[in-house]
């Protein structure tokens, strides 16, 4: 397991326990029905707004991710041109001239040879 993905399981856990925890201490307080019913809609206010600044930091972090991977993406393409393009100039292929048997009147053998400057 990754540490980002250890570091998103921690935080799930310590969300999911304070959640459960909070539930618990509100069902076994003694309270009426009205003072629950309003420490529910407390906490659940509490939870809402927490989970919307956590979902709001992860969109940050995503775009700023997303971003960086971008860049990283856009420079290796532009290095892999680059390199193709090297590549290219560096390989160049000298064009050969076939020369048949019959066309010699010594008949060596050759069948053929590079094409002379």
């Amino acid at each position: 397991m990754s540490q980002n993905s250890g570091g998103k399981d921690f935080l799930l856990g310590v969300f999911l326990g304070a959640a459960i925890g909070a539930v618990t201490a509100l069902l076994t307080a003694p309270k009426s029905g009205r003072e629950l019913r309003q420490d529910l809609q407390e906490g659940y206010e509490v939870a809402k707004e927490r989970s919307s600044l956590v979902a709001q930091n992860v969109r940050e972090t995503a775009t700023g991710v997303a971003g960086r991977v971008n860049d990283v993406k856009d420079k290796v393409q532009a290095k892999w041109i680059e390199i193709r393009s090297r590549e290219e100039e560096d390989v160049r292929i000298e064009p050969m001239e076939v020369v048949y048997k019959s066309d010699f009147s010594n008949q060596t053998g050759v069948e053929s040879k590079s094409q002379e400057k």
